[in-house]
């Protein structure tokens, strides 16, 4: 009973010593966590102009955002590649959405084989803020969430919380304009 009192009273010991020195890490490299809103592993976000609320997963291990995306059709508009594709929201009537595509993606994917897809730039809301991302699309249809936002935009917007859920509201505010967002590097 003894042994095991000593190894508990170590293993704390060497935790609150390991989470001071993340903590002390953080600050001599000069991260800088103001700005940033805690938030759940997964969120509501409000797609624009649609006002559609869906469910995000805010995942770190992901580079770029993607949308479920159905029927994706691209086209030419003014000399310009475009992408046309239905997001079909819970079961409701799908929804036609149109944009210009920003970029390609390669998507390495667990079974071998990457993936291109085309990448466009989209309005949402969340917590209360109007942002945009680069959504890269994919049929999401076998996954939980519809949505997921990758460390390009959560760098500078989030503090991900793994065990937590909606954190923040979806609310759109109608006179904000969109926040500028760092997210269209150009590296995929």
């Amino acid at each position: 009973m003894l042994r095991v009192r000593s190894l508990l009273r170590t293993g704390l010991l060497v935790g609150l010593l390991l989470a001071a020195g993340v903590s002390l890490a953080a600050d001599r490299e000069g991260v800088d966590l103001s700005g940033r809103t805690l938030m759940g592993y997964v969120e509501k976000i409000v797609l624009l102009p649609e006002g559609l609320t869906l469910k995000a997963r805010l995942d770190t291990g992901a580079n770029t955002a993607s949308l479920h995306a159905d029927n994706i059709e691209e086209f030419e508009r003014d000399g310009e590649h475009w992408v046309r594709f239905d997001f079909d929201h819970g079961g409701r009537d799908a929804v036609q959405i149109e944009a210009p595509i920003e970029r390609r993606v390669r998507i390495a994917r667990h079974s071998g084989k990457d993936q291109r897809r085309a990448v466009v730039n989209l309005p949402f809301c969340l917590n209360g803020q109007r942002h945009h991302a680069q959504f890269s699309l994919i049929d999401r249809d076998e996954l939980t969430y519809p949505a997921l936002l990758g460390r390009r935009f959560l760098r500078d917007v989030a503090v991900v919380d793994p065990a937590a859920r909606y954190l923040t509201q979806p609310e759109c505010p109608s006179t904000e304009p969109p926040a500028e967002r760092a997210d269209e590097d150009a590296a995929p």
